[in-house]
């Protein structure tokens, strides 16, 4: 697959796992040789309430296989972080590296920034599982 090929599959496979989409979908997704976590947040109902989901296992498998693709490309650097958000049908990608973050920060401290940046506000947001 082309990096252009996984870009499309990681938004099929995005909005095939999100309900009652109102608004944005973003794909955030942080990765290391050999580890990844990732989640998805969107838009939901009248009020566009902020909604978390784990990434399925298929869509986590289309971030690494970015990551890994990436990486082979000659004289680029590799990046750690991904944020893919669909707004009103636009695409935007934006990639993070290693010398952008704090080392000693984690996801959980960075996602209210990210939260802010691409919903304009940290919340609220549900992080109820279906059928919870």
């Amino acid at each position: 697959m082309t990096i252009e090929d996984l870009y499309q599959a990681i938004g099929h496979a995005a909005l095939e796992n999100t309900l009652e989409v109102s608004g944005a979908v973003l794909v955030y997704a942080e990765v290391q040789p050999g580890v990844i976590e990732s989640g998805m947040f969107f838009e939901r109902g009248q009020e566009r309430l902020i909604t978390f989901r784990y990434c399925t296992d298929e869509l986590e498998d289309l971030l690494y296989k970015l990551w890994e693709k990436a990486g082979e490309m000659p004289g680029s650097s590799q990046w750690c972080g991904l944020a893919y958000l669909v707004r009103d049908g636009q695409l935007t990608i934006d990639l993070s590296y290693p010398e952008q973050w704090d080392a000693e920060e984690s996801i959980v401290e960075r996602r209210p920034r990210m939260l802010e940046h691409y919903f304009g506000r940290t919340g609220p947001v549900d992080y109820s599982m279906p059928g919870d």
